[in-house]
């Protein structure tokens, strides 16, 4: 094994193991009709089955969340002065989830570990908990899902 494969996995290594619950990372996510590439931070949830689940933050809700109060209802402020990580105070959308292939996050962030970026604060942790548990957006697997892997 060459050196340069060896530090690649090494790297690879160390990113698995600081890609925790509660964890942002900044990165690509499809959205849209037709889906086009976005950067966003994100708050990384766990992985079932080879998918990693996110909560997308937003500077601000998108119009179609602002026409409908339920999905206001979902949306948790975080604050840069608890996230330093963040450029803005933001939004934390949690009326829905976005998966993405574990190994694309994976690749992603060993060729820019620098997008591996703070924790989620505990308040910011319980906040979310909280709105997560009252959705009546979210599934009820969904919701278990999220409140287990924030649960401070």
């Amino acid at each position: 094994m060459n050196v340069s494969r060896s530090l690649e996995n090494a790297r690879r290594e160390q990113i698995k193991g600081k890609l925790v619950p509660g964890r942002i990372i900044y990165h690509q996510f499809m959205f849209g009709r037709p889906p086009k590439p976005h950067w966003k931070y994100a708050i990384f949830l766990g992985v079932l089955q080879y998918e990693a689940y996110f909560l997308i933050i937003g500077t601000r809700p998108a119009p179609f969340i602002q026409a409908y109060e339920h999905l206001m209802d979902d949306q948790v402020e975080i604050y840069v002065a608890s996230h330093d990580c963040l450029t803005y105070d933001s939004t934390i959308d949690c009326h829905s989830t976005e998966e993405v292939r574990i190994h694309d996050v994976h690749n992603a962030l060993v060729s820019k570990p620098e997008n591996l970026k703070g924790m989620l604060s505990d308040a910011c942790r319980l906040k979310v908990c909280e709105v997560v548990e009252q959705s009546v957006n979210l599934e009820g697997f969904m919701q278990k899902f999220i409140i287990t892997a924030l649960k401070p």
